[in-house]
């Protein structure tokens, strides 16, 4: 008989001098089409907090109360149900309707809690008290249906603690992550020598209007519009580098919420950190501005919020909260910094002669906004200060058990990707306060299979319908004495494909994902590497009884590693998932744990 399978190699290489994780690949032919003009139908379940003016869970609505709109157009609620105490409420039909409404599913009471520390954007001296507030609601709060898990980002994320039941395992990575020396805010050394500079600006020399005691009036004056025009530029410079900075922290989170996407039952993620300005150095541009405002000569200098706007991070965090959204995360955003008014010196320092009112609003402000963008975009929750801390950890779980699930029905096309705006209101109640996310986007296949495949590296248990295996071959020393090449063949049954007859042949389309994570929690990309198989028609009922084989090549550094692989027929469109362990050493051979992988394996098929 004669199997055929086309299949690429790739490498997976652990770069050891910037220690993260990396993954090349060949590109290869798109699928041919099979199907054309595939339209799914798809209900969308928005889940919708409503609160009173003091905070408290508002029961008692109904269908006729809501008012749903899809980008800016009404839309047709197409069912509705609401949940309280986490048990669902008996369906209230709306008027005229006498048909009996069939019952919702129970709402899954499963949540995947994550805390991600964002090292680089926290106060070293707070971080006691916010471990403190964490273990305190952790030891208070935990229950049977939660799984936590612990991350932390410092320029790169790592997992500290993946997703488990054992309450044991978070506390230990807690202590872990204390013990962690950080960065902590970078930047207020820099502040203060800004403020410093401004403070030194003679202003009246410039300005002309008080006479002053020089020997060279003019001389004075230019010197002093000079030390003006000095600083302008200094404070971009000093903007710019926290805007990189949040830019960089906004990007790792975009990127671990790909990682927490593919977790099954709800997904909430708890930011802890405490600065991430929505346009870092607002506040200085404007001590600035109020400080050269009477200087006429400095026409070049724009005003505070000119200046500002050039840093604004809110299109990045939009982005973040749409990308959240399409991947069924909540983000609850919590602000550990002090407020910027006590942050400040006393009346007797270059702060207190300076800092404004206004610049203690902006700062405030700024801080509040991105914070608030993100969380009320997700249906999260952000506090107002420290003392609030408990507001919202504690309010992770009532939103589990007291909300009102408003759907409809979104008829989508598969290459259907744009995000949809959601609104909702409550008639006649503009005194409720209401949280939901703002915008929907049904994922593409490939962008679920992403996530599904950086989430495995997280999790114990997998679905495997297609009943794939995965064998490990010998490992060897690559060339470059820093590396092993560990081959890995992943097994699929042919009788679990869906296999077309496509002329002289009957043919399968099989996808592979792989992605790997470093005993220090950090993840490589996903890689995807497609499989086509390819059967005579005369040899089909003796194929179906064998196993199809596509191998791989993975590169990387010695130590512990787990890699995890989907395999995907796209043409029936499901999917299995599976993870193993890869002790890399010095010796000869690989040592893998295969378990119900089991059985002899050729480069192509077994025979």
């Amino acid at each position: 008989m004669c199997f055929r399978a086309l299949s690429r190699e790739f490498l997976l290489v652990a770069v050891a001098a910037a220690s993260v994780l990396s993954i090349q690949a060949e590109e290869t032919t798109p699928w041919p089409e099979v199907f054309r003009d595939v339209t799914d139908v798809n209900v969308v379940n928005i889940d919708v907090f409503v609160a009173d003016d003091d905070g408290n869970a508002v029961s008692g609505l109904s269908q006729e109360d809501f008012e749903l709109l899809i980008d800016d157009e009404p839309a047709e609620i197409s069912n509705f149900y609401a949940i309280r105490g986490g048990e669902v409420d008996a369906p209230i039909a709306p008027a005229g309707v006498e048909e009996e409404t069939p019952a919702p599913p129970p709402p899954t009471k499963d949540l995947a809690l994550v805390f991600y520390i964002d090292n680089s954007n926290i106060d070293a001296n707070r971080r006691t008290q916010v471990f403190d507030h964490l273990r305190e609601f952790l030891l208070a709060s935990w229950r049977p249906n939660i799984r936590v898990m612990l991350a932390t980002n410092d320029r790169t994320v790592e997992i500290k603690q993946e997703s488990t039941e054992v309450p044991h395992l978070a506390f230990v990575a807690l202590d872990e992550i204390e013990k962690t020396h950080t960065r902590g805010r970078q930047f207020e050394a820099e502040e203060r020598d800004l403020l410093r500079q401004i403070a030194e600006i003679n202003v009246d020399a410039a300005t002309g209007f008080v006479a002053i005691k020089s020997d060279d009036p003019d001389a004075a004056k230019e010197q002093a519009i000079f030390a003006a025009e000095a600083v302008a530029p200094m404070l971009r410079n000093y903007a710019q580098q926290r805007h990189d900075l949040t830019q960089m922290a906004i990007g790792e989170l975009r990127r671990f919420v790909d990682v927490v996407g593919g977790l099954p039952g709800n997904k909430a993620v708890v930011y802890v950190g405490d600065d991430l300005p929505i346009r870092p150095g607002e506040a200085l541009f404007e001590v600035f501005s109020r400080r050269v405002e009477l200087i006429s000569e400095l026409s070049t200098t724009s005003g505070s919020q000119v200046e500002s706007s050039r840093f604004d991070s809110t299109p990045q965090l939009e982005e973040l909260v749409e990308h959240a959204n399409a991947s069924g995360v909540t983000l609850h955003m919590l602000d550990m910094a002090r407020p910027a008014s006590l942050e400040r010196g006393s009346a007797g320092t270059a702060h207190g002669r300076l800092w404004t009112s206004q610049a203690t609003a902006l700062e405030e402000a700024g801080r509040r906004e991105s914070k608030r963008l993100v969380a009320d975009g997700t249906g999260g929750r952000a506090n107002n200060g420290f003392s609030d801390f408990e507001t919202v950890l504690g309010g992770i779980f009532e939103d589990l058990e007291n909300f009102y699930a408003v759907g409809y029905s979104i008829t989508a096309r598969a290459e259907d990707s744009e995000a949809r705006k959601i609104e909702v209101r409550v008639r006649d109640r503009e005194d409720l306060k209401l949280r939901y996310r703002s915008s929907f986007r049904i994922r593409s296949p490939d962008e679920a299979m992403h996530q599904q495949t950086l989430s495995a590296l997280l999790m114990d248990s997998f679905s495997n319908p297609l009943e794939i295996a995965l064998e490990p071959q010998e490992q060897k020393a690559s060339a470059d004495g820093k590396h092993y090449e560990v081959p890995l063949l992943v097994k699929v049954p042919l009788g679990k494909l869906v296999l077309l007859p496509q002329g002289k042949e009957h043919r399968a389309q099989v996808s592979m994902y792989v992605a790997v994570r470093d005993e220090r929690g950090r993840s490589s990309p996903v890689v995807k590497h497609r499989c086509p198989i390819s059967i005579p028609n005369k040899e089909m009922l003796m194929a179906l009884g064998r196993t199809a084989g596509c191998g791989m090549r993975l590169k990387m550094r010695g130590g512990p590693h787990s890699v995890a692989v989907v395999v995907r027929d796209e043409v029936a469109g499901v999917d299995s998932t599976l993870r193993i362990p890869i002790e890399i050493s010095a010796s000869t051979t690989a040592s893998l744990d295969t378990a119900g992988a089991g059985g002899s394996s050729s480069n192509g098929f077994d025979r």
